[in-house]
């Protein structure tokens, strides 16, 4: 038991990666911009995706259907990146290492010493 216990306090430790000033900016600068740019854009993505489908079927969609139109051409391609995206987001933010919205709070406790 002693040893589940120790392997657990190493593995808690691993996940407080805050350790400097840099970190916590880092860490801070990571976590908003999932939140205020990761899932808006995996939102307009799969919206836009959904429309040009339903306007446009399976064929190439207009040069001026997205603000971005770098990101596909076809429907189906967008709708795909929306997907990557917000999974991924999701991953980050609530599954990866623990979960980094999760774990946030109690970092930057450990780090400020509270």
């Amino acid at each position: 038991m002693k040893l589940l216990e120790q392997r657990l306090v190493r593995q808690q430790e691993a996940l407080l990666q805050i350790n400097n000033w840099f970190d916590l900016a880092l860490n801070t600068v990571f976590l908003f911009g999932v939140i205020l740019i990761g899932l808006p854009t995996s939102g307009y993505l799969l919206i836009k995706g959904i429309e040009g489908f339903i306007k446009y079927g399976f064929k190439k969609l207009p040069e001026n259907f997205l603000i971005a139109s770098g990101f596909g051409s076809y429907s189906a391609e967008i709708i795909l990146y929306g997907i990557f995206i917000l999974s991924a987001s999701i991953w980050i933010l609530f599954f990866g290492k623990g979960g980094q919205l999760v774990i946030y709070v109690d970092q930057v406790k450990v780090f400020m010493g509270l």
